[in-house]
């Protein structure tokens, strides 16, 4: 087979939309695609890297997605427990993230965000709901980037009386409790905090810039008024051991989001542990691992195995949990409910089945 790389004659970095323009107007005019800021592309058998191409600062400018050109909204469902209405709609506030993360890659090398206005948002919005969207799910790194714009925000959706429901991500410690409110009365049901780590070193070395105080304080004030609570954890961080890992694990459990996810910590190109892998570990040559449930990077304080292990006991130990199967039996309101809580248990099973033959394994 032909080597895919062979097949690829151009490519776009950074931000598209413009270069997207600029290509097709080129084409047009029958011109190649030198000087195309933000192009990599095929010269013959040379590889030619353009310059960046500088980011969009006014991103009022960009006209709304085209989702009227998808088809049939109700063709596209989300995975199940990840919405309460359908057709969900996928609408982004700002570009950018001003966190430091160690496996996170930034466009902006400034690591600012930059952010749409109010009425842009709200305008967006009340385009989605008249295509007849009835979720929205916001995929800002941090819809609370900026607090007042986040609460102005959501006191505008209730304002308008704008009638669906939606999802979005924070980081822990740009939340409080009022804004939180603000969010559940304008529609908001689930929100997804970055745990990471149960453990204050590993949270300091992948720089995440927040303490296990402050990942207890969001997620207790968002149970409070009334947000289901979504939580991702990782394994593999530089430095952290097994031992930490189970330590994650019980902070999890104690924790008691509504979901938790489970990752491997993976090192992407352009990252910083990308850059600096062999200060931090070693990485798998297999392109199979290169997922959030594979094991592409393994710290020099543990073994793939033990990723994997840890991965294992964490979504068995926190989800086979009597508590947590009697809350959500009493949450089933619905014949949908209760298809997803069927696929539930047959994905808990199986966990179960394959911790038994990997335990045997390893005896």
């Amino acid at each position: 087979m032909e080597d895919a790389g062979q097949l690829i004659n151009a490519a776009i970095y950074g931000e598209g939309e413009f270069t997207v323009l600029e290509i097709i107007g080129r084409l047009e005019a029958g011109k190649g695609l030198d000087a195309v800021a933000g192009t990599v592309y095929r010269d013959g058998s040379h590889i030619v890297v353009n310059a960046e191409r500088p980011l969009i600062q006014d991103l009022d400018s960009l006209p709304f997605p085209a989702r009227e050109l998808l088809g049939d909204t109700r063709c596209y469902i989300p995975p199940p427990a990840t919405y309460k209405r359908k057709p969900v709609a996928v609408l982004i506030t700002s570009r950018g993230c001003n966190r430091q993360c160690i496996y996170c890659f930034q466009i902006d090398k400034t690591r600012k965000i930059r952010f749409r206005s109010v009425e842009s948002v709200l305008s967006e919005i009340e385009h989605c709901l008249g295509q007849g969207y009835r979720e929205i799910k916001f995929i800002d790194d941090t819809l609370a980037g900026d607090y007042d714009r986040a609460m102005q925000i959501a006191r505008e959706i209730r304002a308008r009386k704008l009638d669906f429901t939606w999802f979005a991500s924070a980081c822990v410690n740009q939340v409080d409790k009022p804004l939180l409110q603000a969010f559940k009365d304008a529609g908001c049901w689930a929100i997804l905090f970055g745990a990471e780590s149960g453990v204050q070193k590993n949270l300091k070395a992948i720089r995440k810039g927040t303490t296990l105080k402050q990942i207890r304080e969001a997620v207790t004030a968002a149970q409070e008024v009334g947000l289901k609570v979504s939580t991702p954890f990782m394994f593999g961080i530089p430095g952290e051991t097994f031992e930490e890992g189970l330590e994650t694990i019980r902070f999890a459990i104690d924790l008691n989001p509504d979901i938790a996810n489970f990752h491997a910590i993976t090192p992407f190109p352009g990252t910083h542990l990308y850059d600096n892998l062999e200060q931090y570990g070693t990485i798998s040559s297999e392109l199979a691992d290169y997922t959030y449930q594979g094991a592409a990077f393994v710290p020099h304080t543990m073994t793939r195995d033990d990723i994997i292990r840890l991965r294992q006991l964490a979504f068995k130990r926190f989800y086979a949990r009597p508590s947590f199967i009697m809350k959500r039996v009493l949450e089933l309101r619905s014949l949908n409910d209760v298809r997803v809580a069927a696929r539930s248990a047959r994905s808990l099973f199986w966990l179960f089945a394959k911790d038994n033959i990997f335990t045997r394994a390893k005896n």
